[in-house]
C-alpha cells in the first residue's frame, strides 16, 4: 500500500482504478492506473460560427470535460485501445473504415539549471505517449525514473506497435513527424528488433512500395495563409473549436518520467492529443469532402505517390544528412568586410562546394504539412 499513501500525500489522483505491484530485474515497478475527468475549457467569444446550418447540429461540447486514463499498466492501456480503436475486439486491425487518432508524446529534457538535482537513476528521453479520440484520452507512461523504459523486449508495448502499423488509424497532431522521429531513434538506439520497427521502415526508399509509410497527418497546415506555413496547436484550437487550451512552457519542460505525474501535467498532456482529434472531428462535420478520414487518407496517398510522404526512417536519415550539410555549409559561407568584399577570398573549389551544399540542404528540407484553406470556405479564422 506504499504507493497509495505516497499518492495521497502528493495530492495526486483521488480516483484510483487499480494500483498493483510487481518486480523487475532492474528495479521494482509499481503499476498504477487512474481515471478522471479533464476540467472544462474556457470558450472564446466571437471566434467560431457554430450554427445548425453549417454544423448540422448545435455547438459540439468541445469546451466540456472529457475522460482521461493515466497508466503505466500495459493491460489497462490495451483494454483502452480495444474499446476506443478496435471496436470489433481485435488488435492490429481497426476495421475497413479509417479513423482519426490524436497523437502526442512527451520527453523528459535534461535542463542545465537542474543538473545538480539529477540523480544517477534519473531518466531522460521519451516518457509518455498520449492517444485520444474526441471524447476519450489515454496517457501512457512508457519510461520513468529509477527504472528507464518500462517494456523491456519491445520498448513500446506491442499494441502501440500495432496502432502505428494500422493504416486505418490516422495518427494526427502538429509537428507529428518530430515525435515519430524521436520515437524511432529511441527504439533503434535501444536495439529494438527490426520486426518491431516496421511502422518506421515501411516504404523506405520506395514510395510505390506495397507497404506504405506510417499513416500520419500533420494538422499544422490547416488554415495556413501560405504554402508550407505551420499553425500552432493553440491557435488552431481557438480558430476551429472556439476554446482555449492551457499552454505553458514550464509545463512543457516538466520532468515527464517522474511518475506518477501531477494532475496538471496529465491534463496538459492529454489535452494536446485530444485537440488534434477534436479539430478534425469538427472540420469533418463542416466539410467531409476534405476532412473525413477517407478524404484525408486519399490526400496522404497522393502525397505518397508524389514522394512527399516518406517513411519515418527516411525522414530521420534525411534530417541527419541535412544537419551535417548545414554544419559544413556554415564553415564555407562567405565572410564580408565593411566594404562588402569577400574576406578571406574562397577558392573555386570552396565556392563550388558551397553551392553544392546549398542545393543539398534545399533538397533535404523536411516535408511541409498539407495546406488547407478554411477561412473563405468555412468561415473559420485562425487568430
Amino acid at each position: 500500500m506504499k504507493g497509495i499513501s505516497l499518492l495521497e500525500q502528493a495530492g495526486r489522483y483521488g480516483a484510483i482504478v487499480s494500483l498493483l505491484a510487481t518486480s523487475s530485474p532492474k528495479a521494482p515497478l509499481n503499476l498504477f492506473s487512474y481515471q478522471r475527468r479533464l476540467p472544462p475549457l474556457d470558450t472564446l467569444p466571437h471566434t467560431v460560427p457554430f450554427s445548425v446550418e453549417n454544423d448540422k447540429q448545435q455547438q459540439q461540447p468541445y469546451a466540456n470535460s472529457i475522460n482521461v486514463l493515466y497508466t503505466n499498466d500495459i493491460d489497462v492501456a490495451f483494454r483502452w485501445a480495444q474499446k476506443n480503436l478496435w471496436t470489433d475486439g481485435t488488435n492490429g486491425s481497426s476495421s475497413s473504415s479509417p479513423k482519426v487518432l490524436g497523437w502526442d508524446m512527451e520527453s523528459s529534457p535534461r535542463l542545465p539549471w537542474l543538473e545538480d538535482k539529477y540523480r544517477s537513476d534519473t531518466y531522460f528521453g521519451p516518457a509518455t505517449i498520449q492517444l485520444s479520440t474526441v471524447s476519450e484520452s489515454l496517457v501512457l507512461q512508457i519510461a520513468q525514473d529509477q527504472y528507464g523504459p518500462i517494456y523491456d523486449q519491445t520498448v513500446l508495448p506491442e499494441f502501440i506497435h500495432d496502432i502505428l502499423n494500422d493504416h486505418n488509424i490516422i495518427k494526427t497532431g502538429v509537428g507529428i513527424d518530430e515525435d515519430m522521429i524521436e520515437l524511432y531513434r529511441w527504439c533503434r538506439d535501444l536495439e529494438v528488433a527490426e520486426k518491431h520497427l516496421s511502422w518506421a521502415t515501411n516504404g523506405s526508399g520506395d514510395p510505390s512500395s506495397a507497404t506504405p509509410p506510417l499513416r500520419r497527418f500533420d494538422i499544422g497546415g490547416i488554415g495556413s495563409s501560405k504554402p508550407g506555413g505551420t499553425i500552432g496547436l493553440a491557435r488552431l484550437v481557438a480558430g476551429v473549436l472556439g476554446v482555449r487550451i492551457p499552454k505553458s512552457s514550464k509545463l512543457a519542460r516538466s520532468h515527464w518520467s517522474a511518475a506518477p505525474l501531477r494532475i496538471k501535467e496529465v491534463d496538459y498532456a492529454a489535452r494536446d492529443a485530444w485537440a488534434a482529434a477534436a479539430i478534425l472531428h469538427r472540420l469533418n462535420g463542416l466539410d467531409p469532402s476534405r476532412f473525413s478520414p477517407g478524404s484525408i487518407c486519399q490526400r496522404l496517398l497522393d502525397a505518397q505517390n508524389e514522394e512527399k510522404l516518406r517513411s519515418i526512417r527516411d525522414v530521420s536519415d534525411r534530417a541527419v544528412d541535412r544537419r551535417a550539410a548545414k554544419l559544413e555549409w556554415k564553415t564555407l559561407r562567405p565572410q564580408r568586410d565593411a566594404e562588402g568584399n569577400e574576406n578571406p577570398v574562397r577558392t573555386e573549389t570552396e565556392r563550388a562546394r558551397f553551392e553544392f551544399l546549398t542545393e543539398t540542404i534545399r533538397a533535404l528540407a523536411p516535408m511541409q504539412p498539407i495546406s488547407y484553406e478554411i477561412e473563405e470556405s468555412l468561415g473559420l479564422k485562425i487568430p
